[in-house]
């Protein structure tokens, strides 16, 4: 199994807080960072095997944390989940760009999103 820590990066902190308690229940260690400036900052501290990315937050967006994360001057294989609200099949093309992996549309049961956290295991095996 690859690293259990997931780090939620969302400005909504309810949402955030049911988040990793559904994590938390699961046997996943988290941290939630409701603050898009410190998010990329924060990963390389938690070393995160996932990170579950909002992307509609104030002056970073989940893009432009994302594009941070997968191409900045670390090139983090960190594995990244976006959840948005709003998901059309037109924006994959965009996700890849930006180097997001998985893209998870609310409302989604706790069963999905630990589905697609530990599917992270499968694709991406360096994670390890």
């Amino acid at each position: 199994m690859f690293n259990k820590r997931v780090m939620i990066v969302d400005d909504d902190a309810v949402f955030a807080d049911e988040l990793k308690d559904v994590l938390a229940f699961n046997g996943y260690e988290t941290i939630v960072e409701n603050d898009s400036m410190m998010a990329v900052k924060s990963v390389g501290h938690f070393n995160p095997g996932v990170v579950l990315l909002d992307i509609n937050m104030p002056i970073k967006n989940g893009f432009d944390i994302a594009n941070a994360l997968r191409y900045g001057e670390k090139n983090s294989k960190v594995f990244i989940i976006v959840i948005t609200g709003s998901h059309k099949p037109a924006y994959d093309q965009i996700f890849k760009m930006y180097g997001i992996d998985r893209c998870l549309q609310k409302p989604f049961s706790p069963e999905e999103l630990i589905a697609m956290i530990e599917g992270a295991d499968e694709l991406t095996p360096d994670l390890k």
